[in-house]
């Protein structure tokens, strides 16, 4: 790489450290960059927090809605307020029948928009191998 060259952007798009910065102390890729991590951005590591994929239903188990958050009582809550007139809110789902923790939020992401794009008997599946009775789960958070 040439001096005149810009430097490569980091993950995702991040201005990279100037070679006349400092680095004393600071973690530098082999391109000169510093990681999102040390800039106290979240990079596939755990930061303490946890992250909930979750699969709501109504009533009589025929609508099935997928989601992510990291505060999965306080979703729900407000699943069943239902404070948005999305999907959610017109098809009544405030059942939680299924749900799964991860610490990572990029690893959630694509775990929720895999469980999302499934058949509908993929998602059933799941549902009844992790909670057969489809019981309401949200009391046992």
């Amino acid at each position: 790489m040439d001096t005149n060259d810009p430097p490569l952007p980091c993950r995702p798009c991040l201005p990279a450290i100037s070679p006349s910065k400092s680095t004393e102390g600071v973690n530098v890729d082999m391109a000169g960059r510093e990681p999102l991590v040390s800039k106290g951005l979240f990079v596939g590591i755990t930061m303490n927090k946890q992250y909930f994929i979750y699969i709501l239903t109504n009533k009589s188990n025929t609508a099935l809605y997928t989601g992510i958050t990291n505060d999965l009582k306080h979703k729900v809550n407000e699943h069943r307020m239902k404070k948005s007139p999305s999907y959610s809110g017109r098809c009544q789902v405030n059942k939680l029948v299924y749900y799964e923790m991860m610490d990572d939020i990029y690893l959630a992401i694509l775990r929720q928009k895999q469980i999302q794009v499934e058949s509908e008997r993929k998602k059933v599946n799941l549902i009844n191998n992790f909670n057969g009775e489809w019981r309401d789960l949200y009391d046992e958070l």
